[in-house]
């Protein structure tokens, strides 16, 4: 991969290693707001996850299809707001291919889990 010996051995090395450096600072970044954000880091039980899903399920019927319990929750008034400054309809959001979608998009980047 690299030659023993010169500069371009050097520069790769370099380089590479800037990268390295960069994605763990960024996955240390992460770790650290899911941290402080009390999200599970480790220790996800997903096992757990459908009888917890299964025992919301009232609670989350009504904020997915009931527009007067979304309009009360602030997600949804966010996410609406984020909607909008994007140019987007929840339906138009919903059905559009994720090259359409821009990395800059609030919404796209508030509406991710986690």
């Amino acid at each position: 991969m690299y030659q023993a010996k010169g500069r371009d051995f050097i520069l790769r090395l370099g380089t590479d290693i800037c990268i390295l450096v960069s994605k763990e600072r960024r996955r240390h970044d992460a770790l650290q707001l899911s941290a402080e954000r009390g999200w599970p880091i480790n220790s996800i039980d997903f096992k757990r996850i459908p009888s917890r899903v299964c025992a919301m399920f009232e609670e989350l019927d009504r904020l997915i299809f009931d527009r007067d319990a979304q309009e009360s929750q602030h997600v949804w008034t966010d996410f609406d707001g984020d909607l909008e400054g994007d140019g987007w309809t929840i339906k138009t959001f919903a059905r559009a291919p994720l090259s359409k979608i821009s990395s800059n998009s609030m919404t796209a980047r508030n509406a991710r889990p986690g």
